[in-house]
C-alpha cells in the first residue's frame, strides 16, 4: 500500500472515532478568536445585517489601514490570501510566474507546475534563491513567514531584491506574520517599493477562519487594482466585517496569545528532540518542519493514534519528504507526549540530509 493511500485510511479511521483526536495541522490559533469577537457578533445591530458589500469592504479597508498605518486607498479587501492568488492565476500568465519551493496551500493549485528551486533538493528558503526567481520571472510569489519550513526571510534583504528587480513583481503572502512576536518588524506593508504586493488575513491568528477575511496592499495603487478590483460580486458581508473589526482591535489579547504561542513552540522543540531527525531550526512561528525520509508513514503512525499532522512531500518542494507539527496547548502536551514517547519506544528512521 502507498503512503499516501496508507494515510488517507488512518486519517478516515480517526474521523471515525468516537474519541476525539488533537489536531496540529490547521494552522489556526488555540486560543482564538478573541472573546471581543464574539461579543461583538452576539451585538450585531441591524444595520451590520444590512450593510452593502462595497461598504464592508471600504470598513474592513480602514480597519487594516489603522492598523497597518498605511492609506486604506492603498488596500483591498477580500476573502483573504486565497482569493486574491486565484484572482492571480486569472490575470497573469502562468509561464511568468515563479513560486521559490518548498510551498504549500492556495498557490500550488493556481500556479500549478510554476514551483522554483536553484538546485534538486532545495530544502529551505532563501534571499539568494528569490533573488534568482525575480531575475528568472515577472511575477514571484511566496510567503513570509515561509510555510512549510516555518521560516522567516529579513524584510530589509527582501526590500532590497525587489527594488534591483524593479521589472519584476514581488507577491508576499503574510498569512502568518501575526505569529510573530513583533509582526510590525517583519511586515513589508508600507515600504516604498512600488513592484511588491502583500497579502494579509486576520483569520490564521485571530481564529476567525468562519469570517475568512484580508486585504491585499501595494503602494502601487494603479497595479492593486488592476490585479484585483475586477470581481463579478463583492465578497464580503457585514457579519465579516464586525468579527474582523473586534479581532484587529484585540491588541491585550494579541499579546497575551502570541506569550503562550512562544511558550508552546519552545515546549515542542524539547518534545521532538528525542526523536532525532532534522528539525528545520530558526523559525520564531509554533510550529515545526522535519525533514524525514519516511514522513508518510510516521503521519500515518500520527493519525492512527490520534494525532493529526501535515505530511508534505515533493509535491511541496521537499524530497524525500517532512512534517510540519504545530505546538499544542499546554493543556494538550501530556497527550502529544505520551503518543511521541510511545513513537520513541520504536523509532522512526529520520534523514539527517537536506
Amino acid at each position: 500500500m502507498g503512503q499516501d493511500a496508507a494515510l488517507n485510511l488512518a486519517e478516515h479511521r480517526l474521523r471515525r472515532s468516537e474519541a476525539g483526536g488533537l489536531d496540529l495541522a490547521t494552522g489556526l490559533n488555540p486560543y482564538g478568536p478573541p472573546d471581543t469577537v464574539v461579543h461583538a457578533l452576539r451585538s450585531l445591530s441591524a444595520a451590520d445585517i444590512a450593510l452593502p458589500p462595497s461598504h464592508a469592504a471600504e470598513r474592513l479597508e480602514e480597519a487594516y489601514a489603522r492598523v497597518l498605518g498605511v492609506g486604506p486607498a492603498e488596500l483591498i479587501a477580500g476573502r483573504g490570501p486565497a482569493e486574491f492568488l486565484w484572482d492571480l492565476g486569472r490575470m497573469v500568465p502562468h509561464h511568468a510566474v515563479a513560486v521559490p519551493l518548498p510551498a504549500w496551500g492556495e498557490v500550488l493549485s493556481v500556479f500549478p507546475g510554476r514551483g522554483f528551486t536553484r538546485y534538486p533538493g532545495e530544502q529551505v528558503p532563501s534571499l539568494d534563491q528569490v533573488d534568482e526567481a525575480l531575475d528568472a520571472a515577472e511575477l514571484v510569489v511566496i510567503s513570509n513567514p515561509q510555510m512549510p519550513t516555518g521560516l522567516s526571510l529579513d524584510r530589509d534583504g527582501l526590500l532590497d531584491l525587489a527594488r534591483r528587480h524593479p521589472a519584476a513583481t514581488l507577491v508576499v503572502d503574510e498569512s502568518a506574520i501575526d505569529f510573530l512576536p513583533d509582526p510590525a518588524a517583519a511586515t513589508l506593508v508600507g515600504t516604498d517599493a512600488d513592484n511588491v504586493i502583500v497579502l494579509r488575513s486576520s483569520a490564521e491568528f485571530y481564529g476567525t477562519a468562519a469570517a475568512r477575511t484580508g486585504v491585499a496592499w501595494s503602494r502601487d495603487r494603479g497595479l492593486l487594482r488592476s490585479l484585483f478590483a475586477h470581481r463579478e460580486a463583492l465578497p464580503l458581508s457585514g457579519l465579516d466585517v464586525v468579527a474582523a473589526e473586534a479581532a484587529l482591535a484585540s491588541t491585550g489579547w494579541a499579546s497575551d496569545a502570541r506569550r503562550r504561542l512562544a511558550a508552546d513552540g519552545a515546549w515542542l522543540d524539547e518534545a521532538l528532540r528525542s526523536l532525532g531527525g532534522r528539525v528545520v531550526a530558526g523559525g520564531a512561528l509554533p510550529y515545526r518542519c522535519i525533514l524525514s525520509d519516511i514522513a508518510g508513514e510516521w503521519a500515518t503512525a500520527l493519525a492512527s493514534s490520534g494525532t493529526t499532522v501535515r505530511a508534505l512531500g515533493p509535491g511541496h518542494g521537499v524530497h524525500p519528504g517532512a512534517l510540519g507539527i504545530f505546538a499544542p496547548r499546554e493543556t494538550e502536551r501530556t497527550l502529544l507526549a505520551a503518543v511521541l514517547g510511545a513513537m520513541h519506544a520504536s523509532p522512526p528512521v529520520l534523514s539527517e540530509a537536506g
